[in-house]
């Protein structure tokens, strides 16, 4: 197991990742934000209906205008999890306190043929 592979098991101790059923599940209530956390290019290509976008890159500076309250549900995602899981760790320890990641992101939600706007280039 490489160092990163190590890294990914120890966050996923302590960050929950959420099967694209139950996100599903989740998201009809309404009271969950889909966050789309890949870069502004990807975005453009196509995205799970109803996500807002807001890049890895900058999540941290910016999620507190977009979701001041920090017991919001949150499921982050991303192409494959990976991303969605680093991130989702750094929400945690700046105080949001509901923060999932979606297991195998985007490409295992398109896989299970839910819906994806997919964008023209």
């Amino acid at each position: 197991m490489s160092p990163f592979e190590r890294f990914l098991s120890s966050l996923r101790k302590i960050v929950v990742e959420i099967r694209y059923e139950d996100a599903v599940n989740a998201l009809q209530t309404g009271r969950v934000i889909l966050m789309d956390v890949r870069e502004q290019n990807e975005w453009q290509q196509g995205y799970i209906p109803g996500a807002i976008h807001l890049a890895r890159s900058i999540i941290e500076i910016q999620i507190g205008t977009l979701v001041p309250n920090l017991a919001t549900p949150i499921i982050l995602y991303c192409s494959g999890g990976i991303r969605s899981l680093l991130a989702a760790e750094n929400l945690q320890r700046i105080g949001y306190t509901d923060v999932k990641s979606l297991a195998g992101g985007s490409k295992t939600w398109c896989s299970a043929g839910l819906p994806f706007i997919h964008n023209n280039p």
